[in-house]
């Protein structure tokens, strides 16, 4: 998953991971990070997924997890992972040079800005004045489904199955669905179709979780948009535990 897996907006033990180690009593490997898509998490798994694992659970968001796939399929290096069973970085035993690639994009990015302060601070000025932020997500357009998508699911499928793993697939809702009157629905029945025809085990979130609060919003910080609050970090969390136990 991505930013809600990772635990956007709270601090651990009170993050996806730490709270189903907690339930489980068993090791969880956290690989979520904050704007992946399904190509790059199936991309991350084929990297970093050992023998020794029992489940896999693919978290998707429904606000923007379309988007970032979109944009991952431009990509180059992550097409091969789509192309290419056998390809791989061998990414698991390059830590150490991941570290300093990414330390050196950090002082890139921190060089760059303290130049352009100035010109920077005046866009982001700008773009406050517009309400640019609460346009997008008031007014998000609806994104398409790639085919690609079920194709990734399917050798993800496969992945875990050739490694003994399980695989489910947790449908995140976020604020759109609960505080926007004109949310759309993002695909859900499209999605869910693609996923229930690869027999992956679907775990519904608005069924599981939101449906049964008198205001969904209460899982939001303030009831604003955002991410999970630690509230709703723990009701997601019991529900994809509970879920995962029910299917043995």
């Amino acid at each position: 998953g991505d930013s809600f897996t990772q635990g956007a907006c709270v601090n651990r033990p009170h993050d996806i991971g730490s709270i189903l180690r907690k339930l489980s009593k068993k090791s969880v490997l956290n690989l979520g990070i904050g704007g992946s898509g399904t190509l790059l998490e199936y991309a991350v798994l084929r990297e970093y997924m050992t023998k020794n694992v029992k489940n896999v659970i693919l978290l998707y968001f429904d606000g923007n997890d379309l988007k970032d796939l979109k944009r991952e399929l431009d990509s180059n290096i992550l097409t091969k992972y789509l192309d290419d069973k056998k390809y791989t970085q061998n990414l698991i035993i390059k830590q150490e040079l991941i570290n300093r690639t990414i330390r050196k994009y950090i002082e890139k990015l921190y060089n760059e800005k303290k130049s352009n302060k100035l010109s920077s601070n005046n866009k982001n000025y700008i773009k406050f004045i517009k309400l640019y932020r609460t346009r997008i997500q008031i007014f998000r357009p609806e994104m398409k489904v790639e085919k690609e998508f079920e194709k990734i699911l399917y050798l993800m499928k496969n992945l875990t199955k050739e490694n003994g793993s399980n695989l489910y697939f947790v449908y995140l809702f976020g604020y759109q669905k609960y505080g926007f009157v004109n949310y759309k629905g993002n695909n859900y029945k499209e999605i869910k179709s693609i996923v229930d025809k690869l027999e992956i085990p679907f775990i519904d979130t608005h069924e599981e979780v939101f449906s049964k609060e008198k205001n969904p919003l209460n899982f939001f910080p303030f009831k604003m948009y955002g991410h999970y609050n630690k509230k709703g970090y723990e009701k997601i969390s019991n529900a994809i535990f509970h879920s995962i136990n029910k299917s043995f």
